[in-house]
């Protein structure tokens, strides 16, 4: 899925796995600030997923 590769998801995944995954739940390591900004990420991810499923949908 060309799209898929254009908005950088499979990359954006691993790192919020990463960040969220690792860092924050396992090793305890994210401040507050931190965890809200990555969130902010998961939520822009989720937008632009939603919108590639729709775009398809139409197609």
């Amino acid at each position: 899925m060309p799209e898929a590769a254009e908005l950088g998801l499979r990359d954006r995944f691993g790192a919020r796995g990463y960040y969220l995954h690792i860092l924050g739940y396992h090793e305890g390591s994210l401040r507050e600030d931190e965890v809200a900004e990555e969130l902010e990420k998961v939520r822009m991810y989720i937008e632009d997923v939603e919108k590639l499923l729709e775009a398809r949908k139409g197609a």
